[in-house]
């Protein structure tokens, strides 16, 4: 069976949403001050991003963790807040939960009495990322709505974002309509912002629920849109999934030559990133159609 199972498909959308907060965590304009250690700080939280975008998720946190000293030691609360839910996300990508709920949190806290509602809803939104890892959906639900109050930009990269995770969370539930139309909000938003990497993950999600439905048309269009983004985002972890998602519905169409075409392509770039679990993966999906 070359089709993921539903559980590691969302877990895979969940993974990519990891890169659209990391995407907006940039400190706001007015909280910049040109000093040492600000710079410096700058320049490791841009080293922790490069490091996440390559899928290179434990160097992601050193630097992170760099990065929020170097706020700490001028106490720069908005820094901290920053830094904190970026090493919290990193720390998720490698399945350590409770270090990352618990740096969540720290950065929530940090966030409060700072009147800047986008660094809230990051952390809020972090933890209802948590859940949905644990596959608790409805507590994820309760989260990323209490996060969608807070005053934040309409367009906005963490509203995009927010409503990307609540697809997430509705199609664990099953609610796929629901889902799509959460997935569909959120690329309206990443679209006029130029989100390459949030454009990517919402035609991804959508290209698995259209897959789900059957519509191999619309799954592959959607999937080659998600796979265009990826690869003009230099978005290494995206373009093997989209690479693989791509596979398994050649397959599923029945055309196997290009299956294997994108299962080579998916393996090398897993390889690139030095992943082998997903290594092995691509290498019994080649198995299972080159095999006589």
């Amino acid at each position: 069976m070359h089709n993921f199972k539903c559980c590691g498909r969302l877990l895979t959308i969940l993974t990519l949403s990891v890169l659209l907060f990391i995407g907006c965590s940039s400190l706001p304009k007015e909280t910049v001050q040109h000093t040492p250690r600000s710079s410096q700080a700058s320049s490791l939280m841009e080293l922790g991003h490069k490091y996440f975008r390559s899928g290179q998720y434990a160097q992601a946190c050193t630097a992170y963790e760099n990065a929020l000293a170097n706020h700490a030691s001028v106490d720069d609360g908005a820094g901290v807040s920053t830094a904190l839910a970026s090493l919290a996300r990193a720390q998720m990508a490698l399945g350590m939960l409770n270090t990352a709920e618990e740096n969540f949190r720290r950065a929530h806290q940090a966030a409060r009495g700072l009147n800047q509602p986008e660094l809230e809803a990051r952390a809020l939104g972090g933890l209802g990322a948590v859940q949905l890892h644990r596959q608790q959906p409805r507590e994820a639900i309760t989260l990323l709505e209490t996060a969608l109050k807070q005053p934040l930009d309409d367009p906005g990269k963490t509203r995009a974002t927010l409503l990307h995770d609540l697809g997430s969370a509705h199609q664990k539930l099953g609610d796929n309509a629901t889902a799509a139309s959460y997935f569909q909000q959120a690329l309206a938003m990443h679209e006029p912002l130029r989100d390459l990497t949030g454009i990517a993950t919402d035609c991804y999600s959508l290209a698995l629920l259209y897959e789900a439905e059957g519509d191999y048309v619309l799954a592959l269009e959607n999937a080659h849109r998600a796979l265009s983004n990826d690869k003009r985002a230099e978005n290494s972890p995206g373009v093997a999934q989209d690479l693989t998602l791509l596979g398994s519905l050649s397959y599923a169409s029945g055309d196997e030559e290009q299956a294997v075409d994108y299962y080579r392509r998916a393996k090398l770039t897993w390889q690139a990133l030095r992943r082998t679990d997903k290594i092995e993966d691509l290498t019994q999906r080649l198995q299972r159609i080159e095999s006589p």
